[in-house]
């Protein structure tokens, strides 16, 4: 009985090991300058009542540098799950995709289809926790967080992450494609408006590696021998 106890209660925790999670990272699959517009997946799950902020100020390496641009937030009502894309409107101040309360800490937030940054961080701007970073103008990058250089589409108004969302063994994987600019799509040329066009990707899924589904495979096996004893 005792061998059987200590059995499940050390694949229970390697379960339970298996699925911790880490410092979020958010990396962003859209921008829609024209309509004040933007999207993101985080690689892991985010618990209810975190609070995540989003500048298009400019890093100065230690602090940020321009009081004249905005920051917005979004206070999580929900765990916001990895692999869900969210889709933050600034002007219509509604959020898709994760549950929460979208606040403009200012009104100065104003992307530019000329060139601009956006970044994503827990905290506050006086102490932030960079989570994730997206440029056209070749803006300072964090030191933590997913940072994507998108300098070849100024000018764009309008582009969007077309790679693959689905066929990875975890979401972190998904990382590689995002940062490459093959798999992205310009949807805008930068004259008018586009935002018509603006398409974000699905959410991203993964594919469970074999090791990982029999080790999930055994946990079950013995919570049903533990129930026999």
């Amino acid at each position: 009985m005792m061998k059987k106890t200590i059995t499940t209660l050390s694949i229970l925790s390697i379960l339970s090991m298996s699925v911790a999670t880490s410092q979020a990272a958010l990396m962003f699959v859209g921008f829609d300058s024209d309509s004040e517009q933007f999207s993101f997946v985080s690689d892991v799950d985010i618990t209810s009542g975190t609070q995540l902020f989003f500048t298009d100020d400019e890093w100065g390496g230690t602090n940020f540098n321009d009081a004249n641009e905005g920051t917005m937030s979004i206070t999580l009502s929900a765990t916001l799950t990895a692999g869900s894309v969210v889709i933050i409107d600034g002007p219509e101040d509604s959020v898709s995709g994760a549950s929460g309360t979208l606040a403009h800490d200012d009104t100065s937030f104003n992307m530019s289809g000329s060139g601009d940054s956006i970044y994503a961080f827990s905290g506050s701007r006086a102490t932030p926790v960079f989570l994730g970073f997206l440029t056209t103008n070749s803006d300072t990058a964090p030191d933590t967080g997913s940072s994507i250089d998108r300098s070849s589409f100024s000018g764009t108004d309008v582009f969007a992450y077309t790679g693959p969302t689905s066929g990875e063994a975890s979401f972190s994987d998904y990382a590689a494609l995002i940062q490459d600019v093959e798999n992205w799509t310009a949807q805008g040329d930068g004259s008018g408006s586009q935002s018509a066009n603006f398409a974000p990707p699905s959410d991203f899924t993964v594919v469970p590696e074999p090791s990982s589904t029999a080790l999930l495979g055994l946990g079950g096996l013995a919570l049903i021998l533990r129930r026999r004893r």
